[in-house]
């Protein structure tokens, strides 16, 4: 599985309010959780994050505040036309073996749709 790096911003403001204006200056709120720490708050590019949707990645490194995470996406949260990304949650995978569990899995999946036709 291919992995994306993004620049990220960290976020104190949480709330609808302050979720809409960053989606207004470009930004989608985000969040990244698991691995037994805290939960961290922060924005990605909305632009950055939708190449990487349309060239089906699903790994990432973020680099929040001066580190680098390894990440798999959780969660995409779409408006209701189902045109923008609203929200996103990523899940820590520091060993990557998240995202090779994930490949193998569609790997399987697309050989099982390829022998039944």
């Amino acid at each position: 599985m291919e992995t994306a790096t993004l620049k990220t911003e960290p976020r104190t403001e949480t709330g609808s309010r302050a979720a809409r204006k960053l989606r207004q200056a470009g930004w989608i709120p985000a969040l990244l959780l698991g691995g037994g720490e805290e939960t961290v708050l922060f924005s990605i590019p909305a632009r950055d994050f939708e190449t990487a949707l349309r060239h089906r990645i699903g790994s990432f490194e973020l680099e929040i505040g001066g580190a680098t995470h390894r990440a798999v996406m959780r969660e995409v949260q779409w408006d209701r036309m189902g045109d923008e990304v609203q929200h996103v949650d990523f899940l820590r995978d520091p060993d990557g073996s998240l995202a090779r569990r994930i490949e193998t899995e569609l790997e399987e999946a697309a050989a099982a749709a390829a022998a039944a036709k």
